[in-house]
């Protein structure tokens, strides 16, 4: 789905100049910012979005460069009878950067929306997974631009993404972004191939009937739209910006929302 890149405004918008996260800090000596808009794009392997990474697979002990942390999936509402376990590479993450609910995560606990298509014979429906400032800035976004093709008999409002129920999943994802920390998935794709390591066989392909047209607006509009840190065109409000008195790099905003990189002497 890549291929589907659309960009609106400043394609070139990026997370600021690469800092080195202090000592004395949450996942001090790893790097963080320097992600651009045109590099959000990942894959449907958990650990892409990483820009020059495309080939790594996992979240553990990588860099933030777009500060924002990845999602996580935990083991305990997928390990069930007849289904594969998930593997370390995926189920690790949430010792790293908590559970799904971690309020300490850059935008908020995890949250997602249901995002049905209009057309009820393709039975399509996508989830998209991100931090709750992410998806509350998306949502009326993408209510406009894919407003042809998306169901407005249901309601469509952020919630809880707790891993209690098991959708959606891991493969379900057909596109991560923004180094993992965003997920589209597609409720019944089941493409259980991202749950080798390393992958063996390519990506499952779609449903039946699924609505391409739907899945392409969701991907270039999130694309497009998804919120970078000291971004100039979709970022975060000026309320969540103050200087940065500690990183010696002239960095002169950071988002607050990444406090822990920064903690006050």
């Amino acid at each position: 789905m890549t291929s589907d890149k659309v960009y609106a405004g400043d394609t070139e918008s990026a997370t600021g100049k690469e800092i080195t996260i202090s000592d004395g800090n949450p996942f001090a000596g790893r790097k963080a910012g320097g992600g651009t808009r045109d590099q959000i794009f990942g894959t449907t392997v958990y650990g892409s979005g990483y820009p020059g990474q495309e080939d790594v697979h996992g979240v553990a002990g990588r860099d933030f460069p777009f500060f924002y942390w990845p999602v996580v999936w935990t083991p305990a509402a997928f390990n069930m009878p007849g289904r594969p376990s998930l593997p370390a590479y995926i189920h690790l993450a949430d010792e790293e950067y908590g559970p799904p609910s971690n309020d300490s995560r850059p935008g908020g606990p995890l949250t997602t929306i249901f995002l049905p298509s209009l057309d009820s014979t393709t039975r399509t429906s996508f989830r998209l997974i991100s931090d709750n400032y992410t998806i509350t800035t998306l949502l009326p976004t993408l209510r406009n631009n894919c407003a042809s093709h998306l169901s407005m008999f249901t309601d469509i409002h952020p919630k809880a993404f707790d891993n209690s129920f098991p959708i959606p999943k891991p493969e379900d994802v057909v596109q991560y972004y923004r180094g993992s920390s965003i997920a589209l998935c597609l409720d019944g794709y089941n493409n259980t191939q991202v749950l080798m390591r390393p992958r063996e066989v390519d990506d499952a392909t779609f449903p039946l009937r699924t609505d391409i047209a739907l899945m392409s607006c969701l991907n270039s509009t999130i694309g497009s739209s998804a919120p970078l840190v000291g971004d100039r065109v979709n970022a975060a409000p000026s309320r969540l910006w103050t200087d940065d008195p500690m990183s010696g790099m002239g960095v002169s905003l950071i988002f607050v929302g990444v406090w822990w990189f920064f903690a006050m002497l």
